[in-house]
């Protein structure tokens, strides 16, 4: 005869927590390394993961107000103008959009958080 209340406490004791098994698969796990170039091919000679690179159209419509050696993806950080915006417009709107974006860009950090000295003191009023 079993006893099952002794039965069902074993195998409690037996079962990984689920915190503990979390941890050791996050133990296991290494870095994802990413390198740039074309994509290697596996094993199975199937063709690896494409690496995509920057779309020649874009890159002919934007040639004229990217800085040097600048990618498509810094281009659209710094204007803030998309892919879908340089498919669509001239390349006389594009040039007055970068234009209005580098006449008010400020390249200076400011001194803190609030643009001056913090304050020694803050008084919240409800």
């Amino acid at each position: 005869m079993h006893d099952s209340a002794n039965v069902q406490m074993s195998h409690k004791l037996a079962e990984e927590s689920t915190d503990r098994y979390l941890a050791r698969v996050i133990k296991s796990a290494g870095p994802m390394v990413i390198t740039a170039g074309p994509a290697p091919g596996t094993r199975e000679g199937k063709p690896g993961p494409k690496v995509l690179g920057d779309d020649a159209e874009l890159l002919e419509k934007t040639k004229h107000v990217r800085r040097s050696k600048e990618c498509l993806m810094e281009f659209y950080a710094r204007t803030g103008v998309g892919a879908h915006q340089v498919r669509t417009l001239s390349k006389s709107d594009i040039t007055t959009l970068v234009e209005t974006v580098s006449k008010n860009e400020d390249l200076q950090p400011p001194i803190s958080a609030f643009g001056g000295p913090a304050p020694r003191r803050f008084v919240l009023e409800a």
